[in-house]
Parts: C-alpha cells; sequence; structure tokens
C-alpha cells in the first residue's frame, strides 16, 4: 500500500512536472515569437532611418551645393561692387577738378570782362 502511495506521488509529481514542462515550453514559444517580432519591427525601424538618413545626406549636398553657389555670386557681387565704388570715385575726383578749372575759368572770365569793360571806357574817351 506504501507503495501505491508512492507511486501515486510519483506520478502526480510526474504529471506536475510535464504540465510545468510543456508550460515552460509555451512560454519559451511565446517568448521567442515576441523576440522575432521586436527584432522585425527593429529591422523595419532600422530600415526607414536608413533611408531617412540617406534622405537627409542628398538634402545637405543640395544645400551645400546652393551654398557654394550663393558664396560665388556673392564674390561676384563685391568684386562688381568694388569696381563701381572705384569707378565713383574717379569720378568724384574728376568732378572735383573739373568743378576747379570751372572756377578757375569763371574768374579768367570775369577778368577778361573787367578788362574789356576798361578798354571800351579807354576807347570811348
Amino acid at each position: 500500500q506504501e507503495n501505491e502511495v508512492l507511486e501515486g506521488n510519483l506520478q502526480a509529481n510526474q504529471d506536475a512536472l510535464d504540465i510545468s514542462s510543456r508550460e515552460v515550453e509555451k512560454a519559451h514559444e511565446e517568448n521567442e515569437t515576441l523576440l522575432n517580432e521586436q527584432a522585425e519591427e527593429f529591422r523595419l525601424q532600422t530600415e526607414k532611418m536608413k533611408e531617412e538618413m540617406g534622405s537627409l545626406e542628398a538634402e545637405r549636398d543640395t544645400l551645400s551645393s546652393q551654398v557654394f553657389v550663393l558664396e560665388e555670386q556673392v564674390n561676384h557681387v563685391t568684386s562688381e561692387l568694388e569696381s563701381e565704388r572705384c569707378r565713383v570715385e574717379t569720378l568724384e575726383h574728376s568732378a572735383k577738378q573739373t568743378a576747379r578749372i570751372m572756377s578757375s575759368k569763371e574768374e579768367e572770365i570775369s577778368e577778361l570782362a573787367r578788362l574789356l569793360k576798361e578798354a571800351e571806357e579807354t576807347n570811348d574817351r
């Protein structure tokens, strides 16, 4: 009878062990499924990030090219402005020189007019 009790306990323990083994196996399968799903999600996110990175790099290259073109335009305009500034300085200098010459000529004309007037007065006498 004691053997029957022991065999019953043994069988109960074996049944409990089988149930536990199945539960562990089921939990393992569920964990593996979950890990596979997470791995796939991570892979998809990684692919998406790679695509976004490629787009951002292309955009960066485009912007770099635009910046280069704009810098060249700024350099060209700056050079033109410097040339124009020099031309304006030359014109200002010429204008001042012309004004001095005109002032001198006006003085000469005034002197000639005075001399002419004196000559006419002398001639009238």
